[in-house]
């Protein structure tokens, strides 16, 4: 009986569906009788919402315009005008509680995650989102923004695209979540700042702060700024309304750019006083210039450029390959309502028969009921047992073990007894929300995150973990850790959560107090490495220019005193160079920076390349020297000469420095150590020793043997620091033996392995490249050089060589010369004034007239010598590098060997 009954009433349901179909249908086909009818009535405005991206402004005049001039209601819409409150606009049109709104270029962003988007006019033709930088701040292009602080707003993809664009990757910047106060880049609590470029300049340029503006249409990425747009769905069910907004909307931006004033004074009086009339006349200004009324049409939308933007968003990895912009841009279809009636009509008959379908599975539902209830009691009654069970284990955790319902109270069921040293609370206090609330509990500034993770932890049944801060009740805050999961029903209903809440006060301030000393340690590094950097820099300049000078008269004056006393500056300016070179090895090292090479290497030729370094200045002592090497070591290796020249040359010239007669020896010998191999190098001297005391501290940094040892003997006490860290990079040791008034003996391992292809010796004359014929010997080459002793020495050699110089003290002179004349080369100095190096040579490489050649060999010439300097000078376009001081055998080679090359 009751079967029948069920499937009588499910019957009578079908029927009624059916009637009202045919209702419908009736009626949607007699379109003449809705239509009188709903003429016989009062015509009433259409209530229309616009939401806006930010908070009112000129930004927005236009609608403004259109609702006070009647634009609007001449349409048959009445609008209201929703600015932003810091909350994601796009969601108010997305949820439908707007019907209209306004966005960037990132719209497609939106239609690609399935968002039915519908850009209907593009009212800037160019984006306003630019970087802010105060030029105070040194930063005179987007490179200098590395290791700077940056503000960047969320919805900014053209700008992560200017900043690949230009090869600078956003991780080097160290990113700030955006305030949006300008205060802030004011202040100098930031160094940069996204910014819209008819908005925040304006701050800067009151308080008479220089500024640079980086726009991504200088890298070639040009966005749309302001777009209105609405949904699919809004244009399907109300498309008369859809054209009526945007031609009232376009009509209000016509007479708001032309009656700019007259709108300034409205949004003073009725919109917002944010913004002074003077700021507001600042934003009217650009806004004109980035909607280009006068060259383009006002919301006109380019399918091509929206392409182009489409092909930007694939580059960056942001929507797919495949993504179409098809339905995308607006098209108005006058079609369209007899298509909506023929959709409704089909889709109500599917209704109908859906309907019809379902009927039988809620038939065989309901007769299935009784069975499930009777299930469902079975399962409570389980449930029940089983929180009995948990409850006792809870009992005994540390820290405080729960049972809560799912809500924003948090209301708990139970509490294990360790909520009193967690909570000062007791567990009766507690529960069902008798005497306190947990949630009122947690910290203010934590609960929305903390019911946003659990939520959604709940949303996908996985367990949560979190940390947030409890205030206790005498009022102290704690740091706790949560972890918990949610209890379900087999219907997938959630019954409460389960978990235990553990105090981690203490080891929050650890982790606190470790992470300033982080901080504090990697500024200081910072700070010691950008001291370095500026160091090497300022001093290698002049050295340069020292030395060069010096070469320059020696090879020029004939008079023997001249020459010696020339010789002694030579000396003490590679003494000063040497000094500078220790400094930044030590730095490399400290930071875990100095790479060993492994390649293959002549121990017999290295070692006799040493001895020729220091032939000269044995000599001139009358010291012996002697090197010897066991006939068992092997000669042919695998490893880093160079590193093994740097430690053998720290400990000869302190051999040389220390001993004034007698002799000097180096010995090799192999210790047999398995399958590595590894020598033994003994560096030993007659000269005055190191008393007992010192020979504990003599590897370490500054440490020289005693004070009058310092007046007599120069040195930084770098070297033989230096020299141990070396050894021990090569995977040795070293140490020392002496014996006051007698000698020393430095000794130390180190490892290598056995070249697997014999070295041959390289002949060490320079090849000489020069060409025979009288025309190629005047090849032309650009110095750009602003230091004057570096020009005189630099001309002078090169002169020397046959080349033809011609000079510039910056940038902008190397561009100009270019221009009237041709050259081969160019020497380009970085850092020099108007101009620097780097953004001529970039300038020339991405010229695309016919002013430059493109293809010009450029050779870096400069006193940045730090690691990472040539491969930053290489990317930025530079053929080769040299770095200050210049040796000129080096730089005459370098430049014949690419002359050769051409």
């Amino acid at each position: 009986m009751k079967y029948s009954k069920n499937l009588y009433t499910t019957t009578i349901y079908l029927l009624v569906s059916i009637i009202i179909f045919f209702t419908i249908f009736t009626l949607m086909s007699r379109p003449s009788i809705v239509s009188a009818e709903l003429s016989s009535e009062p015509e009433k405005l259409d209530k229309v919402t616009l939401q806006l991206k930010w908070r009112h402004q000129f930004q927005f005049a236009g609608y403004y315009a259109a609702v006070e001039k009647g634009f609007y209601s001449q349409a048959g819409l009445d609008v209201k005008i929703f600015q932003s409150m810091d909350e994601d606009p796009s969601k108010k049109v997305l949820e439908g509680k707007a019907d209209f709104g306004i966005a960037m270029s990132d719209l497609i962003l939106l239609r690609n995650k399935g968002h039915k988007i519908v850009a209907l006019a593009a009212i800037y033709q160019h984006s306003p989102l630019v970087l802010l930088v105060p030029k105070k701040t040194g930063i005179n292009n987007v490179h200098a923004l590395s290791n700077k602080r940056v503000m960047i707003e969320p919805h900014s993809a053209e700008l992560f695209a200017y900043l690949e664009y230009e090869r600078m990757n956003p991780s080097k910047m160290i990113i700030y979540p955006h305030s949006y106060h300008t205060e802030d880049l004011v202040n100098g609590k930031v160094d940069a700042m996204s910014a819209y470029s008819t908005d925040e300049p304006f701050m800067l340029k009151k308080n008479n702060i220089d500024y640079n503006i980086f726009s991504p249409r200088s890298g070639g990425i040009d966005f749309y700024g302001d777009t209105l747009y609405t949904l699919e769905s809004q244009i399907q069910e109300h498309p008369k309304r859809v054209d009526a907004f945007l031609q009232a909307s376009l009509k209000g931006w016509q007479y708001a750019l032309n009656n700019s004033e007259e709108i300034i004074d409205l949004i003073l009086s009725k919109y917002s006083k944010r913004h002074s009339r003077e700021h507001l006349l600042f934003e009217s200004q650009k806004t004109k210039q980035l909607i280009m009324p006068n060259v383009v049409e006002i919301g006109y939308m380019n399918p091509g450029r929206w392409r182009y933007i489409a092909e930007v968003y694939k580059s960056m990895n942001m929507i797919p390959q495949n993504f179409s912009l098809e339905d995308f841009l607006y098209e108005k279809n006058t079609n369209h309502e007899q298509k909506w009636i023929i959709i409704s009509i089909i889709s109500a008959f599917l209704v109908v028969l859906f309907a019809f379908l379902i009927t039988a599975y809620f038939v065989r539902l309901n007769i299935k009921l009784k069975k499930e209830i009777k299930k469902r009691k079975v399962s409570d009654d389980r449930l029940l047992e089983s929180e009995r069970a948990l409850t006792t284990l809870m009992q005994n955790l540390p820290g405080m073990a729960y049972r809560c319902e799912n809500n924003i109270k948090w209301t708990m069921l139970f509490v294990s007894a360790g909520c009193f040293d967690l909570t000062g609370y007791k567990s009766s206090e507690l529960c069902n929300d008798s005497k306190i609330i947990y949630g009122d509990l947690i910290h203010p500034e934590d609960q929305q995150m903390v019911w946003q993770t659990v939520q959604s932890a709940l949303k996908e049944k996985k367990a949560f973990e979190l940390t947030y801060r409890i205030i206790d009740k005498s009022g102290n805050q704690k740091w706790v850790r949560e972890q918990g999961l949610g209890v379900f029903k087999e219907t997938g209903e959630i019954i409460a959560l389960e978990g235990l809440i553990t105090d981690i006060t203490e080891y929050k301030c650890t982790l606190e107090k470790l992470e300033q000393a982080k901080k504090a340690a990697e500024i200081a590094n910072q700070a010691k490495n950008t001291f370095l950097a500026n160091m090497s820099h300022e001093i290698r300049s002049p050295i340069s220019g020292i030395i060069g000078m010096s070469k320059m008269i020696i090879n020029i004056s004939s008079e023997k005193e001249v020459q010696d006393n020339l010789k002694s500056v030579l000396d003490t300016a590679k003494s000063l160079s040497n000094i500078i070179n220790d400094i930044l090895d030590l730095s490399k090292i400290e930071d875990k920076k100095l790479k060993m090479l492994s390649i293959d290497f002549n121990l017999s030729e290295t070692l006799n390349q040493l001895m020729g370094i220091f032939s000269y200045a044995i000599e001139n002592k009358g010291l012996d020297f002697k090197l010897l090497i066991h006939p068992d070591v092997p000669q042919n290796l695998n490893g880093d000469p160079n590193r093994l020249i740097q430690v053998l040359r720290n400990l000869l010239s302190n051999a040389i420095k220390f001993t004034d007669e007698g002799m000097i020896q180096i010995k090799v010998v192999e210790i047999k150590n398995g399958k590595n191999l590894k020598l033994q190098f003994t560096v030993s001297d007659t000269g005055i020793g190191i008393p007992k005391n010192k020979i504990a501290d003599i590897f370490e940094k500054f440490t020289q043997i005693d004070t009058t040892y310092s007046k007599k003997y120069a040195g930084t006490g770098l070297g033989l620091s230096i020299s141990k860290e070396l050894v021990e990079l090569m995977g040795g040791n070293i140490w020392v033996e002496s014996t006051e008034g007698k000698g020393t003996d430095f000794f130390f391992n180190v490892y290598f392995k056995k070249a697997e292809i014999v070295q041959k010796k390289i002949d060490s004359k320079p090849i000489n490249l020069r060409p025979k014929s009288s025309k190629a010997l005047f090849k032309k080459i650009l110095i750009a050089e602003d230091d004057r002793l570096n020009q005189k020495s630099i001309t002078y050699f090169l002169k020397k060589e046959g080349f033809e110089i011609f000079i510039a003290e910056n940038g902008i002179q190397v561009l100009e010369l270019l221009k009237k004349f041709s050259f081969d080369l160019i020497l380009m100095d970085i850092q020099m004034p108007v101009m620097d190096g780097l953004e001529a040579t970039k300038r020339i490489r991405n010229s695309t007239t016919d002013e430059f050649d493109t293809d010009i060999p450029i050779i870096a010439l400069t006193a940045y010598a730090m690691k990472g300097d040539r491969e930053k000078m290489i990317a930025s376009g530079m053929t080769d590098y040299i770095a200050k001081p210049v040796r000129m055998n080096d730089l005459v080679s370098k430049i014949k060997a690419i002359m050769v090359n051409q």
